[in-house]
């Protein structure tokens, strides 16, 4: 039996014991691969709820509105404008 003095040196190492040294380190590439996949996921997952929260478009209400606004005859009241602005502005405030 020999016994080696000079450890990773590679002299006397079975032949499998070097080329597994040599090799990257298969755990952290799967590792990272993982984490890749981890955080991709989780952006799908956010647009997902994000597309599930999102409000519903009624086509004819945005169609009427559009005719009203190419005809001139669409008015907003300021109170309306402002009321909508503190909305927006507590949804992204939250």
């Amino acid at each position: 039996m020999r016994i080696d003095l000079n450890p990773g040196t590679g002299v006397g190492e079975p032949k499998t014991a070097q080329t597994t040294l040599s090799r990257p380190n298969a755990a952290s590439t799967a590792g990272a691969e993982e984490s890749q996949f981890a955080e991709s996921e989780t952006s799908v997952g956010k647009l997902a709820a994000a597309a599930l929260n999102a409000p519903e478009v009624r086509l004819a209400k945005v169609q009427e509105l559009k005719t009203q606004i190419h005809a001139g005859t669409y008015q907003v009241s300021a109170e309306q404008v402002a009321a909508s602005m503190l909305d927006q502005m507590r949804v992204r405030a939250s």
